[in-house]
């Protein structure tokens, strides 16, 4: 077990091949504050926000990492 801010977290990264032949990637993301009621008034306000920010900031440095030769350097 991982110990954090979060009451709980979870993070489903999913993949898929489109039509074109692209790959698709799909984020599912769940997050519960620690605190049942302001909790959820912090997810509502601010942590819903912030984390959806964070998320696209991150998958759009793996967008560009994925699709230049920069990938290399990773492995």
């Amino acid at each position: 077990m991982v110990r954090g801010i979060f009451r709980s977290m979870q993070a489903d990264h999913l993949f898929r091949t489109t039509a074109s032949g692209l790959t698709e990637m799909k984020d599912l993301f769940r997050i519960a504050a620690p605190l049942p009621v302001l909790g959820t008034v912090a997810e509502i306000l601010f942590l819903h926000r912030y984390m959806l920010a964070l998320l696209r900031e991150r998958n759009a440095v793996i967008k560009r990492v994925a699709e230049s030769s920069e990938w290399q350097r990773y492995l």
